[in-house]
């Protein structure tokens, strides 16, 4: 212990190791270091001292944008990741022919075909089963009621990979209960730089997120 308060381990009988400091944050190193608030102490191995470094998040949001008003919410100029998280918010057409796709593009260009999907719908009269090939990723069938999506899509283009799978779920809020799971996949050996929600009919109310995940 020394006259400060602090409690120090020393190494060759004066070079400072471990402090702990009177208020009782750590410090590594012959100069102690404590790091800054939110950083955690990473092992440099058996040669060198442990360093104080900052974990990225796990997801940052590039942003929300309002469905509104709009037959597509779109986000342009992605880069620095393959790997997105789309999070749906009661997004909802303006009318019953529910077509509400998911599409993805490249250098400003959706891609507007090609694409194949499988999905399960979970409701009041039991599972049913849907899919294709069309121009983007069908998020429900047609039918009578009116839907508004909440779920997620998991988009991802796994290096050196011709081609972005989707996987999700998404929940129909309406009067028959519906719930959907989700997978597909589109073709293309460029890296994504666009992802869009779109339906041939405006959206009247409802958001959607983007989220870019770490590899």
């Amino acid at each position: 212990g020394n006259t400060d308060g602090t409690l120090q381990l020393q190494v060759n009988g004066t070079t400072p190791s471990v402090t702990l400091a009177a208020n009782g944050s750590i410090g590594v190193g012959s100069t102690p270091s404590y790091g800054t608030s939110g950083q955690l102490l990473t092992s440099a191995g058996t040669g060198s001292a442990p360093t104080w470094t900052t974990v990225s998040s796990g997801l940052s949001l590039v942003s929300t944008q309002s469905g509104s008003g709009s037959s597509a919410v779109t986000w342009s100029g992605l880069s620095g990741s393959t790997n997105y998280l789309l999070v749906l918010s009661g997004l909802a057409d303006t009318t019953t022919n529910r077509d509400t796709r998911i599409r993805v593009g490249t250098g400003g260009t959706i891609i507007t075909s090609g694409y194949v999907y499988s999905g399960q719908i979970y409701g009041a009269g039991g599972p049913a089963a849907y899919g294709g090939t069309g121009a983007g990723l069908i998020l429900s069938l047609d039918g009578a009621y009116l839907r508004y999506f909440y779920g997620f899509i998991h988009i991802t283009q796994p290096p050196n990979y011709s081609a972005v799978n989707f996987n999700g779920a998404t929940n129909d809020n309406t009067s028959a209960s519906f719930g959907n799971t989700i997978t597909g996949a589109v073709p293309t050996s460029a890296i994504i730089s666009d992802i869009q929600v779109y339906s041939p009919n405006n959206f009247n109310f409802g958001s959607a997120a983007l989220y870019k995940m770490a590899v």
